[in-house]
């Protein structure tokens, strides 16, 4: 709603028209996302919160079981009733004349152990599916966390160039006024403005980076549009990062990872089919009942039967049942094989990669970035004082910011390898 206000303002000397124009806009919340960028704080909870409920791929997860508890449904019902009615007999054009009139149903259905194989391997089917969806919340979780972790450390590396590009230009300031003065070379003002430019570049490179951090969190979030976040949970060093995980144990911890689970219950769904497969040389069974009238006799009758159906041709059909479900039982065992195999080396990748960041997070937080902090305090000291040249001071610089990069990238990696390991063990192992 548009509102224009105009009023006027009275003087001693004269008289001032003066107009005031007010624009005011009734809007929801979510226009404001959509006409202004705004922050909104985001939590590590709240990103994996949000994932696990938008995610397309967990959704289909979930569907997914959905879709074999149907076809569980249907493993366990009979086939269609039959409904007949027959006439003998028939004289003329109408079906009134008759000898013998019959109106009944029957119902066919396998043997019924067949029927119990059937419901049990695709029993296992919907567990295994249960076991993926499990799999999946494992792995988007640690996904999630991983891409909020490189979101975080963009922020911080944007944070760093923004810094190096304010000295630079302090240190180009005061090179080009002790140039005009003679009180430097030069080559010392170029190479300050040199190391400008770089900065400058150094800094959008950091700020793309970030953008692309933001929009693989938002994917994964289930975004399709950019989401400006801020994000409150920090990466910081703790004396949990001080322990060492033993290899072994993490290893036996795959025997119960949804993945395993997953291809044990593909292996029980096939040894079912695989029974099922030799059930079929078991008779199917037909059971009826009828009612039958005679002519123009008043009593009806009632009639069963009951017959079986047995698999002559067993040499053909059967044989190749049994085969296929041979062969799908032996693939369903090198498939559990072959999980078993990629659990324990991405557990022994992970491990490897959480001992080495862990190496590297000590390293520098003890010894490297206190040193560089160090250097730099003391040649900023001889610099201000003109004890020591720009260049002293510019390799002091470039070793306090690299440091800092490589503690904060240090710093990545331990919480990225924990995820991932957390990953393919399935358990938690962050305090």
């Amino acid at each position: 709603m548009l509102q224009l206000i105009v009023g006027y303002i009275l003087t001693h000397s004269q008289r001032l028209w003066f107009a005031l124009t007010v624009i005011t806009y009734s809007f929801s919340p979510s226009l404001i996302c959509q006409e202004l960028e705004i922050a909104y704080k985001l939590s590590l909870k709240t990103a994996v919160s949000e994932a696990l409920e938008k995610n397309p791929q967990i959704t289909a997860t979930k569907w997914r079981i959905e879709e074999e508890k149907g076809i569980l449904w249907q493993t366990r019902s009979l086939e269609k009733p039959e409904i007949f009615t027959e006439y003998e007999g028939v004289e003329g054009s109408g079906l009134s004349n008759y000898e013998n009139r019959k109106l009944g149903i029957s119902q066919s259905f396998e043997f019924p152990i067949n029927i119990y194989f059937r419901s049990n391997a695709q029993s296992n089917i919907v567990q295994s599916a249960g076991a993926v969806y499990r799999a999946a919340v494992l792995d988007i979780s640690a996904s999630v966390r991983i891409a909020y972790y490189r979101a975080w450390l963009s922020e911080e590396v944007v944070g760093l160039t923004k810094k190096n590009m304010e000295l630079s230009q302090e240190f180009l300031t005061k090179a080009e006024i002790r140039f005009k003065s003679g009180e430097s070379t030069r080559l010392e003002y170029l190479t300050a403005k040199t190391e400008k430019g770089k900065a400058e570049s150094s800094l959008a490179k950091a700020e793309n980076e970030r953008a692309v951090a933001y929009t693989a969190l938002n994917a994964l979030m289930g975004y399709d549009k950019g989401h400006e976040w801020l994000l409150t949970d920090s990466l910081i060093f703790s004396n949990f990062f001080h322990q060492e995980f033993d290899l072994e144990q993490l290893l036996s911890q795959t025997n119960h990872h949804p993945l395993a689970q997953s291809a044990d219950y593909e292996v029980r769904s096939a040894q079912s089919l695989k029974r099922l497969s030799y059930g079929g040389f078991l008779p199917d069974i037909s059971f009826g009942a009828y009612r039958q009238k005679f002519g123009d006799v008043q009593s009806k009758f009632w009639g069963f039967n009951l017959s079986a159906s047995f698999p002559l041709w067993f040499f053909l059909d059967q044989k190749g049942k049994i085969q296929q479900a041979r062969a799908r039982l032996q693939i369903a065992e090198q498939e559990k094989i072959k999980t078993k195999i990629f659990l324990n080396a991405e557990v022994k990748s992970a491990w490897i990669d959480y001992k080495n960041a862990r190496q590297q997070l000590i390293l520098h937080s003890d010894q490297l970035l206190p040193q560089a902090q160090e250097t730099y305090q003391a040649a900023r000291t001889s610099y201000d004082s003109g004890e020591a040249g720009y260049l002293q001071l510019l390799e002091a610089q470039k070793l306090l910011i690299e440091t800092r990069a490589e503690y904060l990238e240090s710093l990545f990696a331990i919480y990225s390898a924990t995820a991932n390991l957390e990953r393919v063990t399935g358990i938690t192992l962050q305090p």
